[in-house]
């Protein structure tokens, strides 16, 4: 029986990485004849749920009790320890701040180690975690883009030739919750930090022909209460609403007309992709990688310049006055996420991992 092995710093609550490896994880497991294990780096409470059929790893030390060097080094020795126990066909370590540390704890080891960025790829980790996956990621059996923007700064930056670009899996819908109409409401679902730029999101939200309309904002983060007192000075306190971690967020996707995204720092916008499932129409920033992936403008959804805030105010008021353009786009982007479905994207990275 063929064996695989996923890594991941944790499994907390808001992070697009953890639900990706979950999917991933619990398809290998459920679904196919391979044995499936995962290490999570950190002893710390799970918001994802994994399948009873996943091997699960976890340190026993608290790396609250030690200093940075001395829980890298443990870590870095428990993680060459518990791969070699397992003696998997493949790894696959999610996360660019740990998927170097991956590389060096097994090196020279037998085993083919694969590797997954999921942020911006641009994205600027400091000087010596820069330098370190430029050097080490040479040595990865293969890397794993959301994107073929990623590839191709990947291959510049590490030389590294064996590059897959597989897109996300986009989870299913609770289709079965009974007696909800869609409403008119905003759709944003995303952790509040600075990157995704729901400061600007309200602001053209404020200046649009709101009245009727709300706008909700899922999620949670450090930004939360700047964002909120920035709600409260635009005066939209009976029209934006801060729902913070929720469970049951299928609900708002099935309740909701409109998805707007306005982030402009992504690896893969899983939420962007979980509302096209749930056939909203959408509109979003052209960032640097992960929207253009998913949407083609004007056909299943609104792709609108970075930073063009006219444009944007002007593309979501139209579509908030035009019930035939919501379905339109909701009936194409539907289409789209069918394609990314996990029975689809699973065999993917199974097939490339373990080929």
């Amino acid at each position: 029986m063929k064996k695989v092995c996923f890594v991941i710093p944790s499994l907390t609550a808001g992070g697009g990485a953890e639900r990706v490896i979950t999917e991933l994880a619990n398809y290998s497991a459920d679904f196919t004849k391979i044995e499936t294990h995962l290490i999570i780096l950190a002893k710390v409470e799970r918001f994802y749920s994994i399948s009873p059929n996943v091997t699960i790893h976890e340190p026993e030390f608290d790396y609250k009790k030690y200093s940075r060097i001395v829980f890298t080094i443990k870590l870095m020795r428990y993680l060459r320890r518990t791969v070699k126990e397992v003696k998997p066909d493949a790894v696959l370590s999610f996360e660019e701040m740990y998927s170097s540390f991956v590389l060096l704890a097994t090196l020279f080891l037998k085993y083919h180690i694969f590797v997954s960025d999921r942020s911006k790829p641009t994205k600027d980790w400091g000087a010596f975690h820069n330098l370190l996956r430029k050097i080490i990621y040479r040595f990865a059996h293969g890397i794993i883009s959301q994107t073929e923007f990623s590839k191709e700064f990947l291959f510049k930056e590490t030389g590294n030739k064996n590059i897959k670009v597989i897109g996300n899996p986009i989870r299913k819908h609770k289709l079965d919750i009974g007696g909800i109409k869609k409403e008119n409401i905003i759709l944003n679902v995303g952790r509040l930090i600075k990157s995704k730029k729901h400061d600007l999101l309200m602001e053209i939200f404020s200046k649009t022909d709101y009245r009727g309309w709300k706008l909700y904002i899922v999620g949670d983060g450090p930004e939360k209460e700047n964002l909120i007192q920035y709600r409260d000075t635009l005066g939209l306190q009976k029209f934006v609403v801060f729902t913070g971690n929720i469970a049951n967020v299928d609900e708002y996707y099935l309740k909701s007309k409109i998805f707007a995204f306005t982030s402009v720092s992504e690896g893969f916008p899983n939420a962007l992709g979980e509302a096209m499932a749930a056939r909203l129409a959408c509109i979003s920033f052209d960032c640097e990688a992960g929207p253009a992936d998913l949407i083609q403008n004007g056909i299943n959804g609104y792709l609108v310049n970075e930073g063009d805030l006219d444009d944007y105010l002007k593309k979501l008021n139209t579509l908030m006055h035009d019930d035939a353009l919501q379905t339109r786009f909701g009936d194409s982007a539907k289409e789209k996420a069918e394609t990314l479905s996990i029975d689809k994207i699973g065999p993917k990275y199974l097939n490339f991992l373990l080929k």
